[in-house]
């Protein structure tokens, strides 16, 4: 039994190390497809139920990507920060890893456990150019362990996902500048 839980834990660590390189070298059409399958295979590998990327803006979250989700947190929902996370981690943009819910006297009644049943829970704050953007989230109805290489394995995640929605955001200030700049040129032209 001792040999076959070794085998299986090192297929599951196969499949992470698999699925992150999966996720830096494909080349996506766009970032949602990449997001979604970053979500997807985070979700596999951990044998968790739901991870989601939700963007904050003031004191509420909206959750963009999910996989997982079921109707009561989906894409799409808007969610005050205080029911998916903790504020005070939030500023401070530190990663919460809670592996049973249940046995957290702080979490047992936190909305994450109580609203949606989520018995385990990962949060990480994502940071673009210096400023808290949004949450990473990973969650599961069942408790779970989390070892030194699945934490790790997950900060890796974290930083593709915000490596991305940063290339995404560059990407669309370039475009915006474009257009201004053929606009200025247009009207210039026009002026003469």
């Amino acid at each position: 039994e001792r040999a076959l839980n070794e085998s299986l834990e090192k297929k599951r660590k196969e499949l992470a190390l698999k699925s992150i390189h999966r996720c830096s070298i494909k080349n996506y059409g766009n970032t949602e497809e990449m997001l979604n399958d970053a979500l997807s295979a985070v979700t596999d590998f951990m044998g968790m139920e739901t991870a989601f990327f939700g963007k904050i803006s003031n004191s509420s979250v909206k959750i963009e990507y999910c996989a997982g989700c079921g109707k009561n947190f989906a894409a799409g929902g808007v969610f005050a920060v205080e029911d998916i996370f903790y504020p005070d981690a939030v500023k401070a943009a530190i990663p919460l890893f809670i592996a049973d819910t249940t046995q957290d006297s702080e979490w047992k009644e936190h909305p994450i456990h109580r609203r949606f049943g989520f018995s385990s829970y990962i949060g990480i704050p994502i940071s673009i150019k210096g400023e808290l953007y949004g949450i990473f989230g990973i969650c599961s109805t069942s408790t779970q362990k989390y070892d030194e290489f699945t934490l790790e394995i997950t900060r890796l995640f974290a930083e593709k996902i915000e490596s991305e929605i940063e290339r995404k955001i560059i990407q669309s200030e370039l475009l915006e500048a474009k257009t201004l700049s053929s606009m200025s040129r247009i009207a210039a032209t026009i002026a003469h």
